[in-house]
């Protein structure tokens, strides 16, 4: 099957002519929830005939349209798209000199900013902007060819009021981080210039009450004041060590800086890759670095995602599958095989959840699903993460060895950098580089189309060797099975007590008992009190508890619930439990909606229309 370079997911014309560079002049406008001001596009044809530019926006106000010199630019734009909201407004120009001023302002409702009052920040004094690009939300940030199939650099002069400060996905111009002088009175301007070509949904800003502190010489943390400190000594050390690692499997970190921006609660992902500046969640400060692998994921994606990019949203893996991979390979080398072997069998159970949730003939089951006439942002599950890690897996194990598919994943990246490439690449250069192995390609029942293309499970269950973190496990659950609450006296010398169990061994024991057909409320209630389930701090922990409580009807921990997604926008932690809550039935889903209603507020728009979506039963 051919994977042809297209993407439904865009309006423009980005095979007749693309944008290569985008300057940014913004002005940050608290009280109106806007940012004004321009986007210089820089406009290159790429056939001989001069072809019209058709660019994504959404909700943007567009005033004029100039050449750098003042001269008016004749353009259309079409009327939103009411059917379907997400694919915005496309903006044409019929004849586009080499260089346009687009003069505009976004909406206070765009989906690409998400602007916090005080009291939705940790320091509850000044507002808060955070803006999220991924998956098409930067047509609603500014005008542009929304597409992961076009790279391009950019600059940003972003003017706030001189009490905030602003960062970017781009190195900073201004000394040492200091603010300059504004065009605009009691404003400061803050410059930043992104060299290398990147898709742009990696384009972010956030402007806060901001500080930074160094973990190396090429980290820095930043995020409010009051968790600086926490912030700072939970990623101090590992940082720098994952990043190090990455480099010796995957080669060379090209983007000179890896800073992070740990965000307010109500940021709706664990993490967000964009190039220089990732973006976590404050669900990852647990006190004891037990889910910093998250930030080894988002480093994978300096590599795979960023600098090896997928065409289009619908191969997503390209991105997430190899990232996952890249997470698992940098955890084996710094935590050991064992532990990057239980983190990818929770993976498998997650997955193995999810899909019997969809149903194994749902369309996003599938690793390459068709987005026509769909949100991308709608199809957010777990299948381009592990069902993609599952198919990397089964190649590693038809090549052989991890040195020799790390080797080609160096090639690989070597080949692509910088590049957005479709599936036909990826299976052009495996064959390539084994060529002993072009059989696989087309071997019925296993065949590269049949993997992207079958629902339900992977074509190739993961299997993992004997590992004594999770025999740790097998042996305690088969206990609890047996003789639940019970003291537990006979666990081998090898094997790792329940009390010095990591968070993934922790999961893998309540994962299974949710699954269970029956678990009694007193079995349920001996493991809050063995395990501090219901007070932990964790919050993978406090998912796992949460749904095993909805699925055994354990009310009593309803009120912990409660507090605990009053407490995060994360939605991996939220969407599980709305579905479980619908699963439970009608008590299930009255309850939910009374905790949707009252959170509601909190929330990224993204994360209330899905759940919004879950809830919608009736």
């Amino acid at each position: 099957m051919a994977y042809p370079l297209t993407d439904v997911s865009t309006a423009s014309n980005f095979t007749e002519v693309v944008v290569p560079h985008y300057d940014l002049v913004l002005k940050c406008d608290f009280e109106a929830r806007t940012l004004s001001g321009s986007c210089t596009l820089t406009v290159k044809q790429l056939g001989s005939a001069t072809s019209a530019l058709v660019l994504d926006t959404m909700l943007l106000s567009i005033s004029t349209i100039q050449t750098p010199d003042g001269v008016d630019v004749p353009f259309n734009l079409a009327p939103e798209d009411k059917e379907f909201p997400w694919k915005g407004a496309a903006l044409t120009i019929p004849n586009p000199p080499a260089k346009i001023v687009v003069n505009y302002a976004t909406h206070p409702d765009a989906p690409s900013t998400c602007w916090l009052n005080p009291s939705q920040t940790l320091g509850k004094k000044l507002p808060y902007l955070f803006t999220q690009g991924q998956a098409i939300l930067n047509r609603s940030l500014f005008p542009c060819q929304d597409t992961p199939a076009v790279k391009s650099t950019y600059t940003a002069h972003l003017h706030v009021q001189n009490k905030f400060v602003a960062l970017a996905s781009a190195a900073c111009l201004n000394t040492d981080h200091q603010p300059e002088e504004s065009s605009f009175p009691d404003y400061v301007l803050y410059r930043y210039s992104m060299e290398q070509p990147i898709p742009v949904y990696l384009v972010a800003f956030a402007i806060g009450d901001l500080k930074g502190k160094d973990v190396s010489d090429r980290i820095r943390v930043w995020t409010e004041p009051s968790l600086l400190d926490a912030a700072h000594a939970e990623f101090n050390g590992v940082l720098e060590k994952y990043l190090q690692t990455g480099e010796k499997l995957f080669g060379p970190y090209l983007w000179e800086r890896y800073d992070i921006l740990i965000a307010p609660p109500s940021f709706p992902w664990g993490g967000m890759e964009n190039a220089r500046l990732t973006v976590l969640s404050p669900t990852l400060i647990a006190g004891d670095g037990s889910l910093t692998n998250v930030a080894a994921h988002e480093i994978g994606h300096s590599w795979f995602g960023n600098l090896v990019t997928n065409c289009n949203w619908s191969n997503f893996w390209l991105n997430e599958g190899f990232t996952m991979y890249a997470e698992r390979r940098i955890v084996a080398q710094v935590h050991g095989q064992d532990q990057a072997n239980l983190e990818a069998s929770n993976g498998w159970d997650l997955l193995r959840e999810e899909i019997d949730q969809f149903g194994h003939d749902h369309i996003l089951t599938k690793l390459s699903p068709s987005l026509e006439d769909v949100d991308p942002d709608d199809t957010y599950n777990q299948c381009p993460y592990e069902k993609g890690f599952s198919f990397l897996l089964y190649l590693r194990s038809e090549v052989g060895s991890d040195e020799a598919f790390d080797g080609f994943l160096r090639s690989y990246v070597d080949k692509f950098k910088w590049q957005s490439i479709t599936p036909q690449d990826f299976f052009d250069f495996f064959d390539l580089s084994f060529p002993s192995l072009s059989h696989l390609r087309t071997q019925s029942g296993k065949s590269f189309d049949e993997w992207l293309e079958t629902t339900g499970y992977p074509l190739a269950q993961p299997s993992f060797p004997a590992n004594p973190l999770i025999e740790s496990v097998q042996h305690v659950v088969k206990h609890w099975e047996t003789s639940p609450g019970q003291p537990l006296n006979d666990l081998p010398a090898h094997y790792t007590a329940p009390s010095n169990w990591n968070t993934f061994q922790t999961c893998s024991f309540l994962d299974h008992f949710t699954n269970s057909d029956t678990v009694s409320h007193e079995v349920i209630a001996a493991m809050n009190e063995e395990f501090n389930l219901s007070s932990s701090k964790n919050v993978e922990i406090l998912l796992r508890y949460s749904k095993l409580t909805i699925k055994h009807g354990y009310t009593e921990n309803y009120s912990n619930i409660r507090a605990f997604l009053h407490t995060t926008g994360k939605q991996k932690l939220l969407l599980p439990i709305y579905r479980n809550f619908v699963a439970a039935g009608p008590e299930g889903i009255a309850y939910a909606k009374e905790i949707f209603d009252e959170t509601k507020p909190k929330l990224h728009n993204l994360v209330t229309a899905m759940v919004e979506k879950i809830l919608a039963t009736e």
